[in-house]
């Protein structure tokens, strides 16, 4: 519970005065911070919804490459790292608008 208000505070832009820094940083994001603490699954929901919004923005390569990050089991050991590569080499050749 504390290193998750730790990394609130720091998505909520309160880098520079946390005693112990989070381990992953991020860009600040406050409404980010507050959808943070419904837990997991809103937290889960607002990133997919991000990668949605970037496809539809045009970025189809960035959202795509976030929802692979997202995917369930993408990251397990079993799989050695294959599904992750496929999903992402798929993902490089979409388009992005910017």
């Amino acid at each position: 519970m504390a290193y998750r208000g730790l990394a609130a505070a720091a998505d909520a832009g309160f880098r520079d005065s946390l005693p112990i820094a989070p381990k992953f940083y991020s860009e600040p994001d406050p409404f980010g911070a507050l959808v943070s603490l419904g837990g997991a699954p809103a937290d889960y929901s607002y990133e997919v919804g991000k990668a949605l919004f970037d496809m539809a923005k045009g970025n189809m390569s960035d959202g795509a490459k976030r929802l692979v990050s997202l995917g369930p089991f993408i990251g397990a050991w079993a799989f050695n790292g294959v599904l992750t590569g496929t999903a992402k080499s798929v993902a490089n050749m979409l388009p992005n608008a910017e």
